[in-house]
């Protein structure tokens, strides 16, 4: 009869060997017999990290800290599981409680680093990766998250050097190879990165980080065909479970005299582009439900043919089938040439846009608005974000009126614009989305980075020029300065990472141009 320590050892052994459904029954055996064994609690949770059971591995490595408390790697580990459910406050204090515990943890200074990387705290992050790899050289994870934080800082040959040691130290690293992939991307090095993927996939063909990160080439490359079939690993890779319901998924079959849910699954912005596609179904003889974030439901409830748009967490009206909202593209075989485009395709109440009008109609100079920020749980918000200061070159159109759609913390640099520019708030955070589309429907022009702001000017038919990181989100494709998803909107893309005083130069160039051409300024 062997003993817990010699259980212990085997099943770890098991563990490392990846015979995970053995391990776990060895280390279910040892607390069968000792329900409090610490370690076995600890391993059995990390065995359920890697199934990506996060809240099952919370609660293991939990009761296994408080059976020993002083265990360094245990808070660790549990700061590693606080991460993945993106609780990085938590995950902190994880970290720091395990360097008290172990000061010379190099681990737990790399994964503190990551987390702080998480919050926008890079420059601590930066410090943590140092002491990390001071601690201990040949660390490849430290390596690893280095490189993603030079990679926010838009330091991408910093990145890749990072990753490439990563890789030298160990040459199986799954992560640093997609963040390979990743920084080689978005410096449009596209056949570098789809090989690093491809090496991922090589080794490990479930990868799901590399199936998405080559669905992200693929559809921004305009291959819609096969791009389409590896988004599906999008559910793996973010770790966003799918919607669990008693009616079947949809599979693309006629839809005629049936009711079909539509369910929002990304952004703001992502909801309004792919929204177009419940009127593509209703038109093809569906019933339509929408299930959207609350702040969306009265501007989308405008889409034609649509018969219920409802808010994501109220109880929903009976349905046949359903599928996510980015599932449809794929379902229906959208091509480039068969994007559904027909704009206007949202709408606000006249007498609101004629309220905001009576608001506005006293400046009688061109208006336009301007917004420079996303949400910053956006996963390239780091690329596409700015700061006000970076429209400054618009301080010498004094012949236009400028206007804030500004939301969020970013809003606050309206109290310190740059020196010449006049702006004025338009938005406000509680403001209802509907008085967000009615300004705009009152405005002459949108200029924005890649945000929700983009997509509803756009989708009401407005003109918007939209300004773009080198390496764009997919729906923007490559060069051109048009989408084929929106008739209205002019891209703006940056000629090299980073670069944005050129974006603005040319967007400055561009308004001169227009006012030259037409000093109303109606775009």
């Amino acid at each position: 009869m062997p003993t817990v320590q010699e259980l212990l050892s085997t099943a770890l052994e098991t563990h490392r060997a990846g015979r995970s459904a053995e391990a776990r029954a060895l280390y279910q055996e040892i607390l069968n017999a000792n329900p409090d064994h610490a370690d076995a609690l600890h391993l059995l949770g990390l065995s359920s990290f890697d199934q990506g059971r996060y809240e099952e591995s919370l609660a293991l490595i939990g009761r296994a800290i408080e059976r020993n408390p002083s265990a360094a790697g245990y808070h660790n580990n549990l700061g590693n599981v606080l991460q993945q459910l993106r609780r990085f406050p938590e995950a902190l204090l994880c970290y720091e409680r395990a360097l008290q515990l172990e000061p010379n943890y190099a681990e737990a200074y790399s994964n503190l680093g990551a987390a702080l990387d998480d919050l926008g705290r890079t420059a601590e992050a930066l410090d943590c990766f140092r002491q990390a790899l001071e601690l201990k050289p040949d660390h490849p994870d430290s390596y690893n998250n280095l490189g993603n934080s030079f990679r926010s800082l838009n330091l991408l040959e910093d990145a890749v050097a990072c990753y490439k040691q990563a890789i030298q130290l160990r040459p199986g690293h799954p992560d640093a190879w997609n963040n390979l992939g990743g920084a080689l991307a978005e410096q449009g090095y596209f056949l570098n990165a789809m090989q690093c993927y491809d090496h991922v996939l090589s080794v490990h063909p479930a990868n799901a980080k590399a199936h998405w990160n080559r669905a992200l080439v693929l559809l921004t490359a305009g291959n819609f065909e096969e791009g389409w079939q590896e988004y599906q690993w999008r559910w793996e890779a973010r770790d966003v479970p799918r919607r669990q319901f008693l009616q079947p998924l949809w599979d693309g079959a006629a839809l005629q005299r049936k009711t079909i849910l539509l369910h929002a699954e990304q952004g703001l912005g992502d909801t309004i582009q792919f929204a177009r596609y419940a009127s593509l179904l209703a038109r093809q003889g569906a019933a339509v439900v929408l299930e959207c974030q609350p702040r969306l439901v009265p501007l989308l409830a405008t889409l034609p043919g649509v018969q219920s748009v409802v808010a994501a967490g109220d109880p929903l009206p009976w349905f046949d089938t359903h599928a996510p909202l980015l599932d449809v593209p794929r379902l229906v075989g959208t091509t480039l040439e068969s994007i559904p485009a027909e704009i206007p395709y949202l709408k606000v109440d006249p007498a609101r846009v004629d309220a905001w009008r009576q608001r506005l109609e006293a400046e009688t100079r061109p208006k336009v608005g301007i917004a420079w920020a996303g949400s910053r749980t956006h996963q390239a918000d780091h690329q596409r974000s700015v700061k006000l200061a970076l429209f400054a070159p618009l301080a010498q159109f004094e012949s236009i009126a400028f206007y804030s759609l500004q939301r969020g913390e970013k809003a606050a640099e309206l109290s310190s614009p740059p020196s010449g520019l006049t702006i004025r708030c338009l938005e406000e955070e509680s403001g209802d989305i509907l008085d967000t589309a009615a300004a705009i429907m009152n405005l002459d022009l949108i200029i924005t980075v890649d945000t929700m702001v983009a997509h509803l000017t756009a989708a009401l038919g407005k003109p918007v020029w939209n300004l773009l990181p080198y390496l764009p989100d997919w729906p923007w494709l490559l060069e051109s300065s048009t989408t084929p998803w929106y008739p209205t909107m002019r891209l703006y893309r940056q000629p090299e990472p980073g670069a944005w005083a050129s974006v603005m130069e040319q967007v400055a160039a561009d308004l001169a141009a227009v006012l030259a051409a037409n000093p109303q300024g109606h775009a």
